[in-house]
């Protein structure tokens, strides 16, 4: 869609009748209303229905002490940039000059984290470009207190303000700038005219990006990666050029395949979970993973399929293996047939078409978007181990009956009351659960903060171990109003790897016996959530108005620990 397409489709939103359920609120230090229709094109082809309005000009710190009209707001879009923040001085030339900039962009960042803790909204902060004005030129380079290293210095004391902090997020607007050219995006003609520092392009890809963070934070990113192999994973056909033939050098196009290998070695180690879905012989294929330019290992892999069956079948196979759904999953195959096949036949996948020469992989994959994540967390680091462990249990699982298998487990749960840094922990495992949930709202973390901070509001996190291993950080719950005479389980969440075991009942009693057993809850059906409501229906919940849960009891297999080691 054209730019001028995207102006006349938010018109044309704007004057519609819809139910908001998004509020944005754009602070610059510059005139941001050419965002307002990028940013709100872009949030509704992302699912939202979003308002999106600006603040007063250049009043970011004002506003943010004493404003009023972002408490309302869902979401405040915070951009300062370094070259209104110098331009009332001098600009970087020798020690000293950028401090105060410096420092009122770090306060920017304090200001920004307080009221994403305090007022239970997300912020997002758009780090500023590097300034394109250099008054030494080419000079610049080698004076340590010129605008290049002043800006540099400003960018990471600012990103170090918002590390970590609650309900607030980062979009980088150098990434923008750098790929498109400061020659392509500046517009002096109308930042002089109107303050408006940059064209119509530079608005509405930084408005993409920012969408797209919010998108990660709001539904979580993709968890499996499904590739294919031959010409994809390595350059040939091991059918017909044998495993000892197909292309891997470490020069032309199988550099290019390690490479991708080395990307997505990189996307597990953060969290994403690979597997692998060929037409092939499996030991053939098997044979290629033993050569030594191989950077992936089969024992990367949380699990492949290998042969002559429908890949779509083979997909799903694995989803019931990994006990995940298939609109996790991220489908790249070099086959147009293949992809079209896959989309045809499986519910919420995401197909990626790759470029023929593999050497544009991975720009592909980064303009997509589809395996964006946010920074990892210790059980995002941690995922790719616990699935080795999942498969061991799997296959204790098929040697014994079910009662035996859960008493040889030996599981130990524990709940604890979350600090303020285990909330984003919290808030992730709410937004990235799709089956076992009770559906309806979910909390985005700047609320869970908010809430963490009520008297009558229960928060608790769910850690589980067993013989096999520690899943970590598992589950979550919130109950509401614990002092009134009708608690409500607001929130119910578990990861898939752990249902089935006696976790789920577990979490459900503690949360009873917090409140004397009196809980309510209402069960929101969803597409996905079939797992929570064929167990939850154990205890006389059924999906339609709130109604009270029957007492369940701790599970006899299972240890209640109050700190697991």
């Amino acid at each position: 869609m054209s730019l001028l397409a995207r102006r006349l489709a938010w018109q044309k939103i704007e004057r519609t009748d819809r139910v908001i359920n998004m509020r944005a609120y754009l602070l610059a230090t510059f005139t941001a209303n050419p965002l307002i229709p990028y940013l709100g094109s872009a949030l509704v082809a992302g699912g939202f229905e979003p308002s999106v309005d600006v603040g007063p000009f250049d009043q970011i710190q004002q506003t943010l002490l004493f404003g009023s009209v972002h408490n309302e707001a869902d979401v405040v879009v915070v951009w300062a940039r370094l070259e209104e923040l110098w331009g009332g001085g001098a600009w970087p030339l020798v020690d000293g000059d950028a401090a105060a900039g410096i420092a009122a962009l770090v306060d920017v960042g304090e200001l920004c984290s307080r009221t994403a803790a305090e007022r239970g909204v997300t912020v997002v902060v758009v780090l500023p470009g590097v300034p394109d004005y250099v008054p030494l030129g080419v000079g610049d380079a080698g004076n340590q207190f010129g605008v290049s290293a002043m800006a540099a210095e400003g960018r990471e004391r600012l990103r170090a303000t918002l590390t970590n902090r609650p309900g607030v997020l980062v979009f980088d607007a150098e990434a923008v700038i750098r790929e498109v050219g400061s020659a392509n995006v500046l517009d002096h003609r109308r930042m002089a005219a109107a303050t408006i520092p940059y064209t119509e392009d530079l608005f509405a890809r930084v408005a993409d990006g920012i969408a797209r963070v919010l998108m990660l934070d709001r539904k979580g990113a993709k968890k499996v990666a499904v590739v294919d192999a031959d010409n994809t994973l390595w350059g040939g056909v091991v059918g017909e050029d044998g495993g000892a033939g197909v292309d891997l050098a470490e020069q032309g196009p199988g550099m290019s395949y390690r490479a991708f290998q080395r990307y997505l070695l990189d996307l597990r180690r953060a969290g994403t979970i690979l597997a692998v879905a060929s037409k092939n012989n499996e030991p053939d294929a098997l044979e290629v993973f033993q050569r030594r330019e191989m950077l992936l290992a089969v024992d990367d892999l949380a699990a492949w399929r290998i042969n002559w069956e429908p890949k779509s079948s083979n997909i799903a196979d694995m989803a019931d293996e990994l006990n995940l759904g298939t609109s996790s999953m991220v489908f790249i195959d070099d086959s147009a047939m293949e992809r079209a096949e896959v989309l045809a036949n499986l519910a919420g996948i995401v197909t990626l078409e790759m470029p023929e020469d593999p050497a544009g992989w991975f720009d592909a994959i980064a303009r997509s978007g589809v395996l964006d994540r946010l920074p990892p967390t210790n059980s995002d680091l941690s995922r790719a181990q616990s699935y080795a462990q999942e498969t061991q249990r799997v296959q204790a699982r098929q040697v014994t009956d079910l009662g035996a298998f859960l008493e040889s487990l030996q599981l130990r749960v524990g709940l604890i009351e979350p600090s303020a840094k285990d909330l984003f922990r919290l808030a992730q495992l709410v937004a990235k659960t799709n089956q076992f949930t009770l559906g309806g709202y979910r909390h985005t973390e700047a609320e869970i903060v908010a809430m963490a901070n009520l008297d009558d509001v229960v928060l608790r996190l769910v850690h589980a171990k067993d013989n096999f291993g520690d899943y970590g950080i598992v589950g979550a719950l919130i109950v509401c109003g614990s002092n009134s005479p009708q608690p409500s389980l607001d929130t119910f969440v578990l990861s898939c790897r752990a249902m089935g075991r006696g976790v789920e009942d577990a979490m459900l009693s503690a949360a009873q016996r917090l409140v004397n057993f009196a809980l309510g809850v209402r069960l929101v059906e969803t597409e996905k959530n079939r797992p929570m409501r064929q167990w939850i229906s154990r205890y006389g919940v059924d999906p339609g108005e709130h109604g009270q849960i029957q007492p369940c009891p701790w599970p006899l297999h299972v240890a209640n620990v109050d700190a697991i080691e």
